[in-house]
C-alpha cells in the first residue's frame, strides 16, 4: 500500500456515549442523518423491544458514525419526522453522519427528547411501573397513576414533575423508587460508538458490510443506494432504483420486493442475475448515467411493457403467481431486445412461458438460467438451447401432482392454465375475470380430509347470475358443495372437479408442446 492509499483509509476511533449525550448531539446537529439513508422502518414492537433491552441491560449493538472524509454530505433536516433547526454555527462544529444506527438513534431522540419539533404521538411511550413493561400510545385513563411517561426521564425538572404526579395519584412511594430505577438505567446506559474519520463513502460502506450490527446486515438495496449517492439533487443513477420500484406500483404490482428490483436492474444493464458484485453494478450505473442516460429510460419502457404483458397475456395479477422468477427476466429481455415491439410474437412467448414452467426449467443452475435468458434476448429464435430442445423433442403426458400446495410452481401453473381456459375458451372478458380470480385458491368445503385435494380448491368466484351458463357448460367451475352435503356427496363432487382439471391440464400441456414443436420444426422422437 502506498502513502496515498494509506491516507484514504478511514481512522477508526471507538468510544462509548451515554444516551443523554447522543440525544443532545442529534439536537445540536453534531450527529446528522445523511440523505442516502433509508427511511425509518421500526414499528411499535421494535421500539418496545429496544427500550426493554436497555431496561434489562442487554446489549443493543454498536453505532457507526463517519466524519464525511473532509466533505460536506447532503443531510436531512429531520429525524424520525421531527424537524431539527441546524444553524450555520452548528454546522461549523465537528459533525458526524450516521452510517449505521439510524433506527436506534432516531428512537432515542424522538422518544426521550423534549425537542419542540417532536409533535407526533407515535413517539409517545410509557412504562408501567407495576408490571415493568413498556407501552405505546396508551389511552387517557392509563396516563394516570402507575404509567410513567418515558419522555420525562431525560430532563430532571420534567422527571420531578412526573414523580410528584405519581405520588399524588397513587400514594405509593414504592412506585417512585421504581421510576428512579428506570431513569437511572436509561441515563447511565452506555452505547458503543465507532467514529470513522477520513476515507470515501465506498470505503465506509465496505466497512459497514463486513460488520453485523444489532443482528442485521446492510441490505443490497441500501448498499447500492449509498454507493450511487452524490451531492447532486438530480442524481439519476441513485433515483433509478426508486423509478423501477415506482414502475411496479403504478402497474398494479405493489408486491415487489427490493431485491427483485435490483435483480431487474442488474440483468437489464448486462450483469447475470446472480452477480453480487455491488460495487461493479454501481460503477456501471454511473457510467450509463454519464454516457448513455437514455438507456435507463429504455429499461423503464421495457419494464412497463413487460408488466403489461404478464397482466394481459398471462393474467398474472401478482408477482408471486409467476411459477419461477427467472421467467419474468426471460419475458423482460425478449421485450427489451426485439427491434420493434410491433414484431412481438405474443403467442410464442406465452407458449414458451408455459412450457418452461411445465418442465420445471425455471429452477436450474445459474448458467442454464442465463442460457435461457440469452435465448430470449435473441428474440427466442433458433438455435434452441439444449435445455429447451431436449425436452421439446419428447411428448410426455403431464399429470397434476397428487397433493395441491398453493405456493408450489405446479399449483401456479394450474391456476394460470384455468384462467387462460376461462378467458380464451369460455370467452369471459379478461377485465371481468380479473375481479373474479381467487389467488391463492381457497377451499370450497370445510372438510379437513379434503384440504389438499385439487377439486377442493376454488380458483374463480363469479358473483353475477349472468355467468350461470358457464357453470352449466363447464363443470370445472361447478362449486355446489354446501354444508348440507354428506361426506360421500362432497367427496364425489371434489373428485369430479379434480378429474376435469386433470384432463384440462393434460390437453393444455399437449397443445403448448405441439404449438412449439410446429413453430421450431422439430423432429419428434
Amino acid at each position: 500500500m502506498n502513502n496515498n492509499e494509506a491516507q484514504n483509509v478511514p481512522a477508526v476511533k471507538p468510544n462509548v456515549e451515554f444516551i443523554n449525550d447522543i440525544i443532545s448531539y442529534v439536537g445540536s446537529g453534531k450527529f446528522l442523518l445523511p440523505k442516502f439513508q433509508r427511511k425509518f422502518v421500526w414499528d411499535k414492537k421494535d421500539i418496545i423491544s429496544f427500550f426493554d433491552s436497555i431496561y434489562k441491560g442487554y446489549p443493543i449493538g454498536s453505532v457507526l458514525l463517519w466524519d464525511g472524509g473532509g466533505k460536506d454530505i447532503n443531510f436531512s433536516d429531520t429525524i424520525g419526522g421531527a424537524k431539527i433547526d441546524i444553524t450555520s454555527e452548528n454546522l461549523n462544529q465537528q459533525k458526524y453522519y450516521i452510517v449505521d444506527g439510524q433506527q436506534r438513534i432516531s428512537t432515542l431522540f424522538c422518544c426521550l427528547s423534549d425537542h419542540a419539533g417532536i409533535t407526533d404521538k407515535r413517539w409517545d411511550y410509557y412504562f408501567d411501573l407495576i408490571r415493568e413493561v413498556f407501552y405505546s400510545e396508551v389511552g387517557t385513563e392509563k396516563k394516570k397513576g402507575a404509567y410513567l411517561d418515558v419522555r420525562a426521564i431525560k430532563k430532571t425538572t420534567s422527571f420531578i414533575k412526573e414523580v410528584n404526579r405519581i405520588i399524588e395519584q397513587t400514594g405509593d412511594e414504592y412506585l417512585v423508587e421504581k421510576a428512579e430505577i428506570l431513569a437511572d438505567k436509561i441515563r447511565k446506559y452506555k452505547i458503543a460508538v465507532i467514529y470513522l474519520e477520513g476515507g470515501s463513502l465506498s470505503e465506509i460502506v465496505e466497512i459497514f458490510t463486513r460488520l453485523n450490527f444489532y443482528g442485521k446486515n446492510i441490505k443490497p438495496q441500501d448498499l447500492v443506494y449509498a454507493l450511487t449517492y452524490n451531492e447532486e439533487e438530480n442524481n439519476r443513477a441513485n433515483n433509478f432504483i426508486l423509478e423501477v420500484q415506482s414502475c411496479f406500483v403504478k402497474n398494479g404490482y405493489p408486491d415487489y420486493n427490493n431485491d427483485f428490483c435490483l435483480q431487474v436492474i442488474k440483468s437489464a444493464i448486462g450483469f447475470e442475475m446472480y452477480d453480487k458484485d455491488w460495487l461493479k453494478l454501481v460503477n456501471k450505473l454511473k457510467d450509463i448515467e454519464k454516457t448513455e442516460s437514455h438507456t435507463l429510460d429504455k429499461i423503464l419502457i421495457s419494464l412497463n411493457l413487460t408488466l403489461d404483458f404478464i397482466r394481459e397475456e398471462l393474467m398474472i395479477f401478482k408477482l408471486k403467481m409467476i411459477p419461477y422468477v427467472t421467467q419474468f427476466f426471460m419475458i423482460f429481455h425478449y421485450i427489451h431486445n426485439i427491434e420493434s415491439h410491433k414484431n412481438k410474437n405474443n403467442k410464442l412467448v406465452v407458449d414458451l412461458f408455459y412450457f418452461i414452467a411445465l418442465f420445471s426449467l425455471g429452477k436450474g443452475s445459474p448458467s442454464s438460467m442465463e442460457s435461457l435468458i440469452n435465448f430470449f434476448k435473441n428474440g427466442a429464435k433458433e438455435p434452441l438451447p439444449a435445455l429447451l430442445s431436449n425436452n421439446l423433442k419428447h411428448t410426455p403426458e403431464f399429470d397434476v401432482p397428487s397433493k395441491f400446495s398453493a405456493g408450489s410452481a405446479s399449483a401456479k401453473i394450474i391456476s394460470l392454465m384455468i384462467y387462460n381456459h376461462i378467458s380464451n375458451t369460455l370467452g369471459v372478458d379478461k377485465d371481468i375475470l380479473r375481479d373474479c380470480i381467487v389467488y391463492p385458491p381457497e377451499n370450497v368445503s370445510h372438510e379437513k380430509y379434503l384440504s389438499q385435494r385439487l377439486g377442493q380448491k376454488r380458483f374463480v368466484k363469479f358473483n353475477s347470475s349472468s355467468f350461470s351458463n358457464i357453470f352449466e357448460l363447464d363443470s370445472l367451475l361447478y362449486d355446489v358443495i354446501s354444508e348440507n352435503n354428506d361426506k360421500e356427496i362432497t367427496e364425489g363432487i371434489v373428485e369430479e372437479k379434480e378429474n376435469n382439471i386433470r384432463l384440462l391440464y393434460k390437453n393444455f400441456s399437449s397443445e403448448v408442446i405441439e404449438s412449439l414443436q410446429e413453430y421450431y420444426y422439430l423432429d419428434i422422437l
